[in-house]
């Protein structure tokens, strides 16, 4: 599992003091970004179970926003 972060980029081998997490805003921006899209898929495969659309899903989030 580490070796896999350190290959995508997330990880940053430090020789003998060993690794440490990345502060590269470039990759962190694209681990964030992979993410959210993760989710966001996974919220609307569980969203058109009930036949609730991407837009009518975002309608329902925006209302969260208001309260």
């Amino acid at each position: 599992a580490m070796t896999e972060l350190e290959r995508e980029g997330l990880l940053v081998s430090g020789g003998t003091s060993g690794r440490t997490v990345t502060e590269n805003p470039q990759i962190l921006e694209q681990l964030r970004d992979r993410t959210l899209e993760e989710l966001a898929r996974e919220c609307a495969e569980k969203f058109m179970v009930f036949g609730i659309t991407p837009t009518q899903a975002a309608e329902l989030l925006l209302k969260l926003e208001k309260k």
